[in-house]
């Protein structure tokens, strides 16, 4: 699938995405609409990796991909589960906390 579709779906299920071409990299992308953009998920703790807090920026080969595919919750690590869990309800706060202070605003003439 393409990225567009594989972060759609990734939405819906509150999931990660990845790319065939990554699979030796145990590599994903944890895709959101706040201000973390895509953030950057190792998978592969033996290796000594964890979870990364930066941002990810696709290359044109990513864009132009054909091979992404989704990566459900209940696939990942415990540890890793629990990241993206916990990243997406603090992401939900912060959304919750933005549309409530724009609706105040907007009822005190914004």
């Amino acid at each position: 699938m393409t990225i567009t579709e594989a972060a759609r779906e990734a939405e819906k299920n509150r999931s990660c995405i990845s790319r065939e071409a990554w699979r030796d990299l145990r590599f994903a992308i944890l895709p959101t609409d706040s201000t973390d953009c895509c953030i950057p998920i190792a998978l592969d703790k033996a290796k000594g990796k964890t979870p990364m807090r930066i941002r990810w920026e696709p290359q044109s080969d990513d864009l132009v991909a054909d091979d992404w595919y989704t990566i459900g919750p209940e696939k990942l690590p415990k540890d890793i589960r629990n990241f993206v869990i916990s990243t997406l309800e603090e992401i939900d706060r912060r959304h919750e906390n933005l549309r409530k202070w724009y609706e105040e605003h907007e009822k005190n003439g914004g």
